[in-house]
């Protein structure tokens, strides 16, 4: 069971951000990213495009619960409490119900923490570490050490998963791809693997329960009920911003 949510922190904002916090963007219907220069935008009732010839992107391992293209998704529960690090470290999975979501993934849920990683995947995610104190994140196979977590930006090209059959569009697919944008905005120029400096962060975004992989900054691993371990993840965020007003380098 989850320790009580703690009393939401303070929403700070970026100058560039402070317009993409609301849940105007989170359209419930078919919502989605159209392309920009920044493989961005919005509209409404059309299809994200695929990804352009020749790259493979999107996954397979629950993909359509990843991008809220799934039968659950409508039903989210889009009026997130904040949490700590440590507190979502300690949501414990449960059975999957019909339309492939856990009673844990059926909501959003804001944390406050410091960007401590990040990383571009093969599926086109942005892999995302927030920690309760800077750096304070495990790699590898090492053991969690319970202040750090993984949130993940998925590319509106990519909603169609790795066989390019599923639905191009999602339910929050305008509030994911200004979400991405705020991100890559901020992010430029800075190393993900060495972040030299304290970078506050306010990120929102549906919990999801990813199998224990031995992902960098992955939060504490609980037993599912199919036996494989299990990491609570916001996945995928819809919302997140910069809460210093220095960009960072």
């Amino acid at each position: 069971m989850a320790t009580p949510p703690a009393k939401p922190p303070p929403r700070g904002r970026s100058r560039k951000t402070e317009r993409k916090r609301s849940h105007g963007g989170r359209i419930v219907g078919t919502v989605v990213a159209v392309g920009t220069a920044l493989g961005v935008g919005t509209g409404l009732n059309t299809g994200a495009p695929h990804a352009p010839a020749g790259r493979t992107c999107g996954g397979t391992e629950r993909w359509n619960v990843k991008v809220a293209n799934d039968p659950d998704a409508p039903r989210v529960d889009l009026n997130p409490k904040a949490y700590s690090v440590a507190q979502l470290n300690g949501i414990l999975p449960g059975p999957i119900d019909a339309g492939g979501r856990m009673d844990a993934e059926k909501k959003e849920y804001t944390v406050r923490g410091f960007l401590s990683y990040f990383k571009d995947e093969d599926d086109g995610d942005y892999h995302v570490v927030i920690t309760d104190r800077p750096g304070a994140f495990t790699r590898g196979k090492a053991a969690p050490n319970g202040h750090s977590m993984v949130v993940e930006f998925p590319d509106p090209d990519c909603f169609p998963g790795k066989s390019g059959k599923g639905p191009s569009t999602s339910v929050l697919g305008q509030a994911l791809a200004e979400a991405r944008a705020s991100f890559e905005e901020h992010v430029s120029g800075l190393s993900g693997t060495k972040i030299s400096k304290a970078v506050r962060v306010t990120v929102t975004g549906v919990g999801f329960f990813d199998f224990d992989h031995g992902q960098t900054g992955r939060s504490t691993p609980h037993p599912g009920l199919d036996g494989q371990g299990k990491v609570f993840e916001l996945h995928p965020v819809t919302a997140i911003s910069f809460d210093d007003e220095a960009e960072p380098d």
